[in-house]
Parts: C-alpha cells; sequence; structure tokens
C-alpha cells in the first residue's frame, strides 16, 4: 500500500507538534539534507494506549461475531 505525499507529512507534522515524534536534519555528502524521524518516550506510550484501544476494539468484534455465529448455527 502506498501512501500520499499529502497524507504521510501533515501526519507527520501533527505527530512532531504533539510530541509524539522528533525529527533531525542530516546531511550526507553532497546529498541534500534528509529528515529523520523517531519515537518519542511520549510517543510509545501514546502508542500503547492506542494499541490497548485497537485490541478492545477488536475483541469487541470478535465477540460479537462469534454470538451472531451461535445464533444462525
Amino acid at each position: 500500500m502506498r501512501v500520499k505525499e499529502g497524507t504521510l507529512y501533515p501526519l507527520l507534522h501533527r505527530l512532531e507538534d504533539s510530541g509524539h515524534i522528533a525529527a533531525t536534519w542530516e546531511a550526507e555528502g553532497r546529498a541534500r539534507p534528509r529528515k529523520y524521524y523517531v519515537i518519542t518516550p511520549e510517543g510509545r506510550t501514546y502508542l500503547a494506549t492506542l494499541r490497548a484501544e485497537w485490541s478492545g476494539l477488536v475483541d469487541g468484534m470478535r465477540q460479537l461475531l462469534d454470538t451472531l455465529g451461535e445464533v444462525r448455527e
């Protein structure tokens, strides 16, 4: 799956503004400087929260689908 620049860069800027990622510019040789991103401790905490929420949603959907499957049988 390809992510378009118009989607990716605004997302990276929002994550940087919120403190979830940090960016540094590096120039290697004669190439243009490049921006590199790393996740921050706050970002790791936020990611853990999002993963827990997603797991809860998936578990709930699994239970719902299991219940619907039992009703049809």
